[in-house]
């Protein structure tokens, strides 16, 4: 259940449909992580979208930004929450 434990777990807001965590990548052992749910209240299309959408964030974060996603150089959110 999402919205009872990603809060508690991973310490993020659950007002949306899922969350990519970077983590540090400059800290050895560094684990990304993407949470994403199955939102009862959606049509299927719906479902695959959000799948597909954190695992954007992930391939972003992995492959094409520098720091995190608030870094002060990198202003994204136009970009990344467009894909």
């Amino acid at each position: 259940d999402y919205g009872k434990y990603a809060g508690p777990i991973f310490d993020i807001s659950t007002n949306n449909g899922g969350m990519y965590l970077e983590g540090d990548p400059s800290k050895p052992g560094n684990i990304p992580n993407f949470v994403a749910y199955e939102a009862s209240y959606a049509n299927p299309d719906h479902f695959v979208w959000n799948l597909e959408h954190e695992y954007v964030h992930y391939l972003d974060g992995r492959f094409d930004l520098y720091g995190g996603f608030g870094h002060p150089t990198e202003k994204v959110v136009w970009w990344s929450e467009g894909i």
